[in-house]
């Protein structure tokens, strides 16, 4: 199993508890983008949150990852520590310490422990976060790079608030392909080059073109209908739409095909509303993209 399928078997998982064939499998990984380890004893370090806060931010920061307390630097596993902190338990603590520590409050993690016959161990797993950029307790935001928890820069920064919140739907036409009668064959819809699926979307736009328009398209999710001898009107809807996986409808088709102009807006329920236009012309021997 890969770590990322880990992280998300842990963060689905309703149990608390990690199998220790995986926590013998992270701990044998080394430190990497997506796994740190820390000694159990740091359990005791009036640090701990400080520490914590700078791996757990990383993670939600890009692409989750897992912290292991109970593993030493050379990657041997150690005697668990029983579950009681003081007043309370070590699992509570360690929520505490992620709750206070971390800015904005981070929601995505669980935390999990593993039995051994000398008591427990622990895993925190962090989920990418979609209230990305998180701060640690130092106020500084971090990112994973060489497995460490390092600083990262304003640019770094701004490409993580940019890649959750704004809008990466781009309108998606296929290359024109030529058919069995001469006609160009050409599909419409959209593709999403962010990292979360969008959702209720509805692409709204005007075909402009050179030629003629010989099959138009009407079906469940919409339709592209003629409104004039070079022009079509589009309105398709997709319920759901995942990152980097276009959609696209029934193909229609041109006959003298020169050019393709489609102005278009597109709008999800978590995204904002994007504009744009896209257009393919003919140079003589192939259709090109502007």
């Amino acid at each position: 199993m890969k770590i990322a399928e880990m992280i998300d078997k842990y963060l689905l998982a309703t149990s608390e508890k990690m199998d220790m064939d995986d926590f013998e499998f992270l701990a044998s990984c080394g430190e990497t983008r997506s796994v740190e380890r820390k000694s159990v004893r740091l359990l005791e370090d009036k640090d701990l949150g400080k520490d914590l806060s700078k791996a757990v931010s990383a993670f939600a920061n890009y692409d989750g990852g897992i912290i292991l307390l109970g593993v030493d630097d050379e990657g041997n596993i150690e005697d668990g520590v029983d579950d009681v902190y003081k007043r309370t338990t070590v699992r509570d603590r360690l929520v505490a310490l992620v709750d206070g520590n971390t800015t904005p409050r981070l929601i995505g993690y669980s935390i999990k422990r593993v039995e051994v016959e000398t008591g427990k161990l622990f895993a925190i797993v962090v989920g990418e976060s979609e209230a990305a950029p998180h701060q640690g307790k130092d106020k500084r935001y971090y990112g994973r790079i060489d497995g460490q928890s390092i600083p990262i820069d304003g640019l770094m920064v701004r490409d993580i608030f940019t890649r959750h919140r704004d809008a990466i739907l781009k309108p998606y036409i296929t290359e024109p392909v030529l058919d069995h009668n001469k006609n160009w064959s050409v599909q419409l819809g959209a593709v999403n080059e962010s990292r979360r699926c969008a959702d209720d979307l509805l692409i709204l736009g005007v075909l402009k073109f050179g030629g003629s328009l010989t099959s138009s398209f009407k079906g469940n999710n919409g339709f592209i209908e003629p409104t004039g001898e070079h022009s079509a009107k589009v309105q398709l809807t997709f319920k759901i739409l995942h990152p980097d996986s276009p959609i696209v409808v029934t193909p229609i088709t041109f006959s003298n095909l020169t050019h393709l102009v489609w102005e278009v807006d597109i709008v999800a329920r978590n995204f904002s509303k994007t504009a744009f236009i896209s257009e393919l012309t003919w140079n003589g021997s192939r259709f090109v993209r502007k």
